[in-house]
């Protein structure tokens, strides 16, 4: 379905007119299309979370089996590892910094305005094509 609000921002959705401020013709278009909308929203979420067990049960037979993957035909799947990143450490930084003469504000200064979040990953990849035979 689509996205539920349950912060601040509902309020938002709540005020905004009904469709019934709509002209007739544009009332029935818009009402229909939102009915259909919310179908598809559905069908998508499901779709989603079977995909997910879908990928989950084939990793495990890859895993079970040690595979890099397989393929049926045209349809390929494997399950990767997400290599770890590498991280600065910002404590060592700092340390390092001020022991070569940067004053401490400046550097919490450089650190703010640095500062960005970052997406966690999925300990795998799970991928999956249809390639042309």
């Amino acid at each position: 379905m689509g996205e539920r609000v349950t912060d601040d921002k509902q309020g938002v959705w709540a005020a905004l007119p009904l469709t019934s401020a709509l002209p007739k013709k544009k009332f029935k278009q818009a009402t229909e299309l939102l009915e259909e909308l919310q179908a598809i929203s559905l069908q998508i979420s499901s779709a989603e979370e079977r995909e997910a067990e879908i990928k989950t049960l084939l990793e495990a037979i890859q895993k079970e089996s040690d595979l890099p993957g397989f393929r049926f035909g045209g349809l390929c799947f494997r399950s990767i590892p997400n290599l770890p990143t590498k991280r600065l450490d910002q404590t060592a930084l700092k340390t390092e910094l001020i022991e070569r003469g940067v004053e401490p504000d400046v550097i919490a200064e450089a650190v703010s305005a640095a500062t960005k979040e970052t997406k966690v990953n999925k300990p795998t990849k799970c991928e999956f094509r249809e390639i042309p035979l």
